[in-house]
């Protein structure tokens, strides 16, 4: 049970490298919500995706810490949630380059207890005093509750994805010419 004793000792700092294979791990789990119900098949895929990411930022986390922010949500020495910050994305639309939140995970026990909201306040504080005057995020349609909070938190609508399953498409990410579908 998270109680208020708690929230007073739940620490948000950056992530060290070797935090990193636990949010991977977490990571894992996360992944699950980000996946809409229509493409659960695909949960394997996105997994080594997913651990594809992480594995590749590990190697490169030392080298672009002033660009990729990892931080993490500790309670008495336990990660029980992360936030990867990506600073200077550009804009697929105008090219202005931004602040990206790529991935937010908070376990399941300790949710709608106000440490998501402490994770985003402190990657929008890093982003402003970075001097971007814009930060985003993907969330998935059917996570509703996330899509609440980050409209609470003053996050708009800007752009949908849309996408139309094709019949005798390949389930293994690959085109009959070999080249990685998007």
């Amino acid at each position: 049970m998270f109680t208020s004793k708690d929230r007073i000792s739940l620490r948000i700092r950056l992530a060290k490298l070797k935090d990193l294979d636990e949010i991977e791990r977490l990571s894992q789990e996360a992944i699950v919500s980000s996946i809409p119900k229509r493409k659960l098949w695909l949960k394997e895929y996105t997994q080594k995706a997913r651990a594809k990411e992480y594995e590749d930022l590990k190697h490169t986390y030392p080298l672009m810490r002033d660009k990729v922010k990892v931080l993490v949500a500790e309670l008495k020495g336990e990660i029980i949630g992360y936030l990867v910050l990506m600073l200077g994305v550009k804009d697929s639309s105008t090219g202005y380059p931004h602040a990206w939140i790529f991935d937010l995970f908070v376990k399941e026990e300790y949710r709608r207890k106000g440490v998501a909201k402490k994770l985003l306040k402190i990657a929008e504080d890093i982003a402003a005093r970075s001097g971007y005057r814009y930060i985003g995020l993907t969330v998935t349609s059917e996570n509703t509750p996330a899509v609440n909070l980050y409209t609470k938190l003053g996050y708009l609508e800007e752009r949908k994805v849309m996408v139309k399953e094709l019949i005798g498409g390949d389930e293994d990410g690959e085109t009959s010419q070999g080249e990685t579908q998007s």
